[in-house]
């Protein structure tokens, strides 16, 4: 396995980069700079802002003019609170600025205390670009929490912090019994994954896997963490689990949980992966759709809907054109129309 130093992140010292190591010493010049991940979770009988202190936090940032500003009091209250994932989800979605929304999921990374929510939050509430900031500041490594490990991952092996992933979901696919590695593609194909791969995963080359869990390993995670059956030092009872989840995600949880169940969720979360692509470039269906009809015809193919979105930096998987494609032409006739398309 590769090293990832978890709590220092992109530290460099004047411009040259730093690795910590416990042998590494302090220089006596040059100005330090680095992302802190600070990765204590908040004591079991912690209680996220509510009632007369929440209205007040909310009446404090109408006040403030500036959203910087906002951005600034918040991190500032988190030092004498927490949240919770739904709070957290709202405060992003009174900003606009992408970097402002990022700033926020980093400010409650560690001051969450339904933790076992925030990938949904990281997923669903944050747009790509989003991502890829608090991705740098916090790390993938960080950021991956296998006690909600089903969803949707699209990995470039390249990059070391993916490949880590990859092994992990390849660690919990051994010992988790069930249908676990759904719709697996490799460089865009549809592809098995060979034995050889638990020992190295390959140093490059796309990756793209649907993780599931039935029922009753869900169970079993929650009541004994993941390794095994036997008890994760670092798991402390049901606490940090979350209800979290967003809408569309209701009919496919298990009761009593925000963990995605069985299968049957993954066409749906295809074409999520698309809107959310689609979502980062234009600002509604009729822009892009627009965009990418340039005879004017009215109506695109199945061709078309791939290679347009392809050329207008909307990268989207040989299944996921395949789920759009279906879903939108309703009539069945081949090709897609405006109405189709914004439906």
């Amino acid at each position: 396995r590769d090293y990832f130093p978890p709590i220092w992140r992109n530290a460099k010292v004047g411009n040259k980069q730093v690795i910590w190591t416990q042998s590494w010493v302090l220089p006596e010049q040059g100005i330090l700079e680095l992302d802190y991940v600070y990765l204590v979770r908040p004591p079991p009988d912690a209680v996220a802002i509510h009632g007369e202190e929440l209205d007040q936090m909310w009446q404090d940032l109408e006040d403030i003019p500036r959203t910087t500003d906002q951005v600034a009091y918040l991190r500032q209250k988190s030092n004498f609170c927490y949240f919770d994932c739904h709070l957290v989800a709202d405060l992003i979605d009174c900003f606009e600025d992408r970097n402002l929304r990022a700033e926020i999921f980093v400010i409650a990374y560690s001051r969450t205390v339904d933790y076992h929510g925030l990938p949904n939050v990281f997923n669903y509430e944050l747009l790509p670009f989003e991502r890829g900031l608090v991705t740098h500041r916090i790390g993938l490594t960080n950021l991956f929490d296998e006690t909600v490990a089903p969803g949707y991952y699209d990995l470039d092996l390249s990059v070391t912090e993916q490949r880590w992933i990859s092994q992990e979901l390849l660690h919990l696919a051994l010992i988790e019994p069930g249908d676990n590695q759904v719709d697996v593609q490799y460089e865009g194909v549809g592809f098995d994954i060979p034995a050889s791969w638990v020992q190295e995963v390959p140093r490059n080359g796309s990756l793209q896997i649907f993780y599931c869990r039935n029922k009753r390993v869900i169970d079993r995670v929650l009541e004994n963490g993941v390794f095994g059956g036997l008890k994760n030092p670092r798991w402390n009872g049901v606490h940090g689990v979350s209800l979290f989840a967003p809408e569309w995600q209701s009919k496919f949880v298990a009761p009593g949980t925000n963990q995605l169940v069985d299968t049957k969720w993954v066409g749906i979360a295809k074409l999520r992966n698309v809107k959310q692509k689609m979502k980062d470039k234009f600002k509604d269906a009729d822009a892009c759709f627009d965009q990418l009809d340039k005879d004017g015809g009215g109506e695109l193919s199945r061709r078309e809907l791939a290679t347009g979105l392809f050329a207008l930096g909307v990268y989207i998987h040989p299944s996921e054109s395949e789920a759009l494609m279906a879903t939108l032409d309703e009539d069945g006739s081949g090709e897609v129309d405006r109405e189709e398309f914004s439906a």
